[in-house]
């Protein structure tokens, strides 16, 4: 797995958006953690320049469990180390049980969130998108419809330009232009 696809992933969740939080912090490694939230709350971060781990949250009892089951899953870094652990990519955690543990990260932090949060995060799913403009390149562009309400978060187009770790200029752009 690598970046483009894991970013992919976390944001195909139902009502998650991303931040880059620490971007004015002396550490060059915590200016390049990519948050991924629902509503206002963390389920994961990854550093986009070095994609060496993932940090999720955990079920406390399962969090020992994966340490010792796995060599790539360690406690969790710069967090409470009950509650979160570290996935690293490439290591013995195959690509999948990531996933798999980014979806119960996420679904642990969605179970917390008052109900009505819970609520217009189901509600958000349900919307259906419809076709506005082809560009010149053949691409989609869709307007999202929900009984005339506007989106709770940008929409992120499905072909996001490529980009490599270490070269992640496009992604804060990307990030940058539903910013402002």
């Amino acid at each position: 797995m690598n970046i483009e696809e894991f970013r992919e992933y976390c944001l195909s969740l139902n009502g998650v958006h991303e931040r880059m939080p620490f971007t004015d912090v002396p550490d060059p490694y915590s200016r390049d953690v990519l948050c991924f939230y629902v509503a206002d709350k963390w389920f994961c971060f990854v550093n986009i320049e070095i994609f060496d781990f993932c940090c999720i949250k955990c079920n406390p009892n399962e969090s020992l469990e994966l340490q010792a089951a796995y060599l790539g899953i360690k406690p969790g870094w710069h967090m409470n180390k009950k509650y979160w652990i570290s996935a690293y990519f490439n290591q013995d955690v195959p690509d999948e049980k990531i996933r798999e543990l980014v979806q119960k990260s996420y679904d642990i932090v969605v179970k917390g969130l008052p109900k009505k949060v819970r609520e217009e995060i189901v509600s958000a799913a349900k919307r259906i998108k419809k076709p506005v403009n082809q560009g010149s390149t053949g691409n989609k562009e869709y307007l999202v419809l929900e009984a005339g309400l506007e989106p709770a978060q940008p929409q992120w187009p499905k072909d996001f330009k490529s980009f490599v770790p270490g070269h992640h200029s496009s992604i804060l752009m990307a990030i940058n232009q539903h910013i402002t």
